[in-house]
């Protein structure tokens, strides 16, 4: 049994040395700065920019059907292959 003056119990009884931690390296991002904005107008004339919107607009509801009809197609499409693999 070891005794208390024992060098070898001293030593297992000592608190554990805390690991040393490397040096961390430095993170290099890439900084990619904002352009400052034109100054835009406060408010546009509405006559000129009325045709524009118009125009925007109905472009965007013509892009948003097609994407619901390409939506429609994969789901169908997924739907299928499913359907096949469980048969």
């Amino acid at each position: 049994m070891p005794n208390c003056r024992d060098p070898r119990s001293a030593r297992l009884r000592r608190e554990p040395e805390a690991p040393q931690v490397p040096l961390e390296e430095p993170i290099h991002r890439y900084v990619f700065p904002i352009p400052a904005a034109c100054p835009a107008p406060a408010c546009p004339a509405p006559g000129a920019s009325s045709a524009v919107q118009t125009q925007i607009l109905e472009q965007l509801q013509c892009q948003n059907q097609l994407l619901v009809d390409l939506l429609g197609a994969v789901n169908s499409l997924t739907a299928a292959v499913l359907c096949r693999r469980e048969s």
